[in-house]
C-alpha cells in the first residue's frame, strides 16, 4: 500500500506543472508528504506487534481532544440547531474521527492481551450507536449516520455467532435497551435540528450537488493533468465533499485510477486472505476497507 500511495503522492506532485495555483499546490503537497511520513512511521513502529494496540490508541486520544475543544471553546454550539465547527476544527473532523474511533474500540476490543481489558472495549463499542447519533446532530452531518452505523451493525454480526439463539437474544435486547432508551430524546432533538433540514433538502438544491458536479466538469475538462494540487479548492473556495470527485478534478484520471487502485487492492487482499484463512480479523479490514 504504501508503495502505491507513492506512486499517487508522486503524480500528485508531478501535476504541480499545470497547476492554477502554485500557492495553493505548495500548501497540498506539504500536507501530503507530511502525512506520508507520518505512515511511513507508523507503518515501521507497526513491525513490532506489541505496538499495536498504542498505534490505535492514538485515534481515541485524537477523538478526546476534538471533543475537548470543543467542549472549551465551541460550548454555545453543542446543540442540533447549530453546526460545531470553526476555523481550527472544522465540523466534519468530527466525524472522519468518529469513524477512526470506533474501528479502532473495536478492533482493542479483539487484540488486548488483558481479558478483561478486551471485555471495557466491547462493551464500549456499544455506546457507539449513542455517540454517533450526537456528533451527527450537534455537527448536522449525515456521513456520520451513513457510514458509521452500518459499520458497527456489520462489525457486530461480524464477532458475534448470531446462528446461536442465546447470543442472538442477548443482542437483540443490548440493541433494542439502547433503542428505546434513547428513541425519545433522539427523535425530540433531531425533530429540531440542522440535520433534519439538511436531510429533507432536495438533492438538487443542496450545495455539495452543485460541488460535486463542477469537480466533475473540472476533471473532464483537464482530463491529464487536472487543475493541480488543491487546484480545486483554489478555484472553488472549498472541496467537492468527495474523494473521488476531488482527486480527479485535482490530478486527473490517472490520479483518480491510482487511488481507486490502492481502495480496491486493500479490499480485495482482505477477503482473499479471510477465505485463506477464515480469520475474522480480515472480515474487519473487509468491512472497514468497504
Amino acid at each position: 500500500y504504501q508503495k502505491r500511495l507513492l506512486a499517487l503522492f508522486c503524480w500528485i506532485t508531478l501535476t504541480t506543472i499545470n497547476s492554477v495555483d502554485l500557492t495553493e499546490s505548495f500548501v497540498e503537497l506539504k500536507l501530503i508528504w507530511g502525512g506520508f511520513a507520518v505512515i511511513f512511521i507508523l507503518n515501521s513502529i507497526a513491525d513490532k506487534k506489541n505496538t499495536i494496540p498504542w498505534i490505535y490508541t492514538i485515534y481515541i486520544l485524537y477523538f478526546i481532544s476534538i471533543m475537548r475543544y470543543a467542549q472549551n471553546n465551541m460550548l454555545e454550539m453543542l446543540d442540533a440547531t447549530t453546526r460545531v465547527g470553526d476555523d481550527t476544527v472544522n465540523g466534519n473532523v468530527f466525524c472522519y474521527f468518529l469513524f477512526f474511533l470506533t474501528v479502532s474500540i473495536y478492533i482493542l476490543g479483539d487484540i488486548v492481551k488483558l481479558k478483561y481489558l478486551r471485555l471495557i472495549f466491547r462493551y464500549i463499542f456499544f455506546a457507539m450507536i449513542p455517540l454517533t447519533l450526537y456528533i451527527a446532530l450537534i455537527t448536522a452531518s449525515r456521513q456520520s449516520v451513513l457510514i458509521n452505523i452500518p459499520f458497527v451493525i456489520l462489525a457486530i454480526f461480524n464477532r458475534y455467532d448470531l446462528t446461536k439463539l442465546k447470543n442472538f437474544i442477548i443482542l437483540t435486547i443490548i440493541l433494542l435497551g439502547l433503542f428505546f432508551y434513547f428513541y425519545d430524546n433522539v427523535i425530540e432533538i433531531y425533530d429540531n435540528s440542522l440535520l433534519k433540514a439538511r436531510t429533507e433538502t432536495n438533492i438538487e438544491e443542496d450545495s455539495r450537488y452543485f460541488l460535486i458536479i463542477r469537480g466533475i466538469e473540472a476533471g473532464i475538462s483537464n482530463p491529464i493533468l487536472g487543475l493541480g494540487p488543491n487546484g480545486y479548492h483554489a478555484i472553488f473556495k472549498g472541496m467537492s465533499h468527495n474523494s473521488f470527485v476531488e482527486i480527479f478534478a485535482n490530478a486527473g484520471i490517472l490520479g483518480l485510477l491510482l487511488y481507486v487502485n490502492l481502495l480496491w487492492v486493500f479490499i480485495k487482499r482482505q477477503y482473499v486472505r479471510y477465505k485463506r484463512t477464515n480469520d475474522r480479523m480480515f472480515l474487519t479490514f473487509f468491512i472497514f476497507g468497504l
